[in-house]
């Protein structure tokens, strides 16, 4: 067994060095153009499983059910007279559901995307990076859903749809590029000094 991994290892460790010296062959322009190639398709990649998810009609409804239980919560700290059943959330004599897409996974797994796929990080900051990603996108979620259940109460349905739909949207899409500009900044720029 130890032969087999010392020979993955050389095999690999050549391969390494084959492929940077192909990268130091290129210009620097072309040497742009192969870094962003490859990051796409490493974000390509991770990106599979969540159409398989998608494609699959994976049920959520445990996660859809601690997503409304935190926003409950949320809600009820606020002094608003909020209940849930299951996935339904009933507040001021309105009815909203939290759908898969509430729960933000989607989000989760671009978060786990951009991180994987970005060059000169290592797995050790990469974790750290999806695991703190996690807690950003989850309150940025909580954030997302109590504001639009606010909305509704204040301002009606049509209003909330809305920002629901073209706030939030933006929002959260806003969110992760942030996050991941912020952390590839301090974590992956400031190692290449």
């Amino acid at each position: 067994m130890g032969d087999v991994l010392r020979s993955i290892k050389a095999f690999v460790r050549e391969k390494r060095r084959a492929h940077r010296r192909f990268v130091r062959k290129l210009s620097r322009r072309d040497r742009k153009l192969y870094e962003a190639l490859v990051f796409l398709l490493k974000f390509t990649c991770v990106a599979l499983p969540m159409h398989l998810i998608i494609w699959m009609n994976v049920d959520m409804t445990s996660l859809q059910e601690i997503t409304a239980g935190m926003v409950i919560t949320v809600l009820n700290l606020l002094g608003f007279n909020a209940v849930h059943d299951g996935i339904s959330i009933y507040i001021n004599g309105m009815r909203i559901e939290i759908i898969r897409d509430c729960t933000g996974w989607k989000s989760f797994m671009a978060v786990c995307g951009l991180v994987i796929a970005t060059p000169d990080a290592s797995w050790k900051d990469r974790i750290t990076a999806i695991l703190a990603g996690a807690l950003v996108i989850t309150a940025a979620n909580l954030i997302r859903l109590v504001t639009t259940i606010l909305v509704g109460v204040a301002y009606g349905i049509k209003v909330m749809e809305v920002v629901h739909i073209h706030l939030w949207r933006w929002g959260l899409t806003g969110t992760i590029v942030l996050y991941w500009y912020l952390w590839y900044k301090k974590v992956v720029l400031k190692k290449r000094k």
